[in-house]
Order: C-alpha cells, then structure tokens, then sequence
C-alpha cells in the first residue's frame, strides 16, 4: 500500500473550523514520529529500487548490504501504518465531532478536501512537468513502458494515464477504479482509498450513533450503500485496517493505563509489530497488512499519550508536517533523476552508489520540503477561506428558504 495515506493532521483540526490558539490542541508527539517515519520508508524503498539493482541481482552483497535490502522495502508496510494513522485521526475526530454534538457535513468536507488537494493539484501538475522533462530529454521508452517493466510501478505503454480524464479522475479520487494513477506518480492510488474511506465513515458512524433524523439517518444510509455498491471489493475490505485505527482512538478514550502497563504495551506491541514485518518479509503471511494493521493500532492507544524528548518531538513534528508532501512529490522525481542522470541503468551495490542513493534520497526530501512550504504550509488559510465562504453560502441559502 501509498498515502497515504496519505497525511493526516492532528485529530482536532479535521472536522471543525478549529480557530483555538495551536499551543492549546493536543499535541502527540509519538503519532508525528510515526507520521514522518513512515513517509520516509515509502521514500527510502522507492528510491532504492531506482538506484540498486535488485536483490538477487547484487552478486553476493554480504551481510550489510543485504541487511540494508531489507530494511529498505518495508514501503508497502508503512503505507499500512498510515492507513492506521489516518482511521485513528481523521476517524477518531468524526467521532468526537459526533459524539459532542459538532458534527456538521460543510466543515467536515472543507477539511478534508482542502487538506487532500491543496497538495495533490501541484502534485499532479509537477508530475507531468517532471515526465515530460524526462520523455523529452532522454527520448526514452522511460516513460512509455520502460519504467513499468523495470521497477513494477509508474506508467505502462498506455497514453490513457497522461489523458486530461485520467488527470480528472485522480482530482476525483477515482485512480484504481475508473482511471489509473496518473503518469509515473504511482503512489497515487493510496488517496483513492482515503478519500474514500473518509466519506463512507461519517455516512456510516452518524446513524449508527443515533444523532440524527430517521429521514437524515435513512438518506446517510442509503448514499453509503450506494457508494459501497460501486467500489471495488478490495478497496472496501482493506477500510478494515483504517477502522482499527478508529477503534484505537475509541479505546484509548475510554483506557488509563499506568505509565508501567503503558510502557509494558508499547514494548509488547512493538515487538509484535517487528515480527510481524519480518515474517511477512521473509515467509509471506496470509492476511499479513491486517495483521499489521491490528498490531500497530494496538500499539497506539499507549503511544498517542505518550511523550518524547523536547528535541525528538519537535524534529518529529517537522517531519510530519511535509510528510504528505513526501509521499506525493518524491517518485516522479526520482524517475525522472533515474532515467536522465543515471540513464535508466540500476548500480551494483558499492560506496558509489550509495552516495547516489543518499544524494537523490537527501534531493527528494529538500525537493518535498520546498513543495511543502508553497503549498501544504498554507492548508489553514485556505481552510479558513474556503470555510468562510461556504458558510456565508450556507446563510444565504437559508435566508432564501425563509
């Protein structure tokens, strides 16, 4: 799984207008760290596969090189991680907003949709600048097929995924479903999951919850069956791993552990979690990502209570701000660095190329982080704009209905 899921902010922040001071919102430390980790791994895997040959291609690496083949391919397991994330936060916050009575549909989507696009319109504009560049410089079959077959990812000898529909249809969170991801972004269909998963929920959770009219209960309903009818299968059965982080949410609500059983879970969990990992590395496990996914949201409800050390937090915090960014920004920046730099060849393992590693890896994140502060960074403002003229119309509307 990618991106996610896809980026999330903290669980007061989702639902709401929140126009309380930030030193005054709940601050989790841990779910940041988790957050920018995360983000990293996606990177880190998807640049290793553009630089290394693959494993059984490295000739006999060794024990460090092939400890750090390893380590470096967990990118489909920190996807699951945000999935996790993302239910406890974004659906933690429907649940709050429900259960307190502030729970209203305009300020809900204001907030997720400027979150989602205020990152994926640049996203996807630099995605066909940067494949346009790397088709036009290098006349490469790079991008025409060369790339899918190499690295199982980006596109395939299809025009459709550079089509104006494919671009719509990511705009509309439609990519795996009706539209492929667009050009080499392939990371992309993570948000098709999320945005998803986002709008079933609260359709889903607000009658179940008993708070609003049979008339507005039996509509909610009836528009998620609706929508249910129409998604993939796959798509609805991994909303699985997102609803267990709603439910780490729900029970770290209602559970006060003492700092040992707090520690004590954390390890536990922890340890779970890395076995988890390996064994589905090494052997496979059926089911493997839910699994994960139950583990980790275990893991949380300690951890979104816990604290770090002033300095850890903060670079934490950092990295979760643009790790949002990251995932959306990084790949088709390594293709095109790989198709135009390194001229579509991969690199034995060596000192070389671990600095080619490290430089695209170091150019990738500078890359995001400026992308970030264009855009991301802005998210409140534009919530706050978009927030304030939906609800002048809102007003309007009323005024004319009376």
């Amino acid at each position: 799984m990618g991106d996610v899921w896809v980026g999330m902010q903290h669980s007061d922040e989702v639902v709401s207008i929140d126009r309380r001071p930030a030193k005054n919102r709940q601050w989790r430390p841990c779910l940041d760290l988790m957050r920018a980790v995360a983000a990293l791994v996606v990177a880190v895997s998807h640049i290793r596969a553009f630089v290394f040959v693959d494993f059984h291609a490295a000739n006999d690496p060794g024990f460090w090189w092939s400890a750090f083949y390893f380590v470096t391919g967990f990118g489909h397991q920190a996807v699951v991680v945000f999935f996790v994330l993302s239910g406890f936060l974004v659906g933690g916050a429907v649940v709050t907003s429900v259960e307190k009575g502030r729970w209203r549909w305009t300020d809900y989507l204001v907030a997720r949709m400027t979150r989602l696009w205020i990152v994926l319109v640049p996203a996807l504009l630099l995605t066909a600048l940067w494949d346009h560049l790397g088709s036009a410089l290098t006349g490469s079959s790079f991008y025409s097929g060369g790339m899918g077959n190499i690295y199982n990812s980006g596109p395939l000898n299809d025009p459709s995924q550079y089509s104006v529909e494919t671009f719509v249809g990511n705009l509309a969170f439609l990519q795996t479903i009706a539209v492929p991801t667009f050009g080499s972004n392939g990371p992309l269909w993570s948000l098709a999951n999320e945005f998803w998963y986002y709008l079933l929920f609260p359709l889903l959770y607000y009658p179940i919850a008993g708070k609003g009219s049979v008339k507005a209960t039996v509509a909610s309903l009836v528009l998620a069956l609706a929508i249910c009818a129409v998604l993939p299968g796959w798509l609805l059965t991994a909303g699985l791993i997102w609803l267990f982080g709603v439910a780490a949410f729900v029970v770290s609500g209602k559970v006060r552990l003492a700092p040992i059983y707090r520690h004590g879970l954390v390890v536990l969990s922890g340890a779970i979690v890395a076995a988890t990992l390996v064994f589905n590395r090494i052997w496979g496990i059926s089911f493997g990502d839910f699994i994960l996914g139950a583990v980790v949201a275990v893991m949380l409800v300690p951890l979104s209570r816990a604290s770090l050390p002033r300095p850890i937090a903060n670079l934490s915090h950092l990295g979760a701000e643009f790790s949002y960014t990251l995932y959306l920004t990084h790949f088709p920046l390594a293709a095109f660095v790989a198709c135009f730099a390194l001229h579509n060849q991969r690199i034995a393992p060596s000192l070389a190329s671990a600095g080619v590693f490290a430089g695209m890896l170091t150019l990738a994140i500078v890359y995001a982080y400026a992308v970030y502060l264009l855009f991301e960074r802005r998210t409140p403002a534009v919530r706050r704009w978009f927030a304030s003229v939906a609800h002048r119309f809102s007003a309007t509307a009323a005024a004319e209905r009376t």
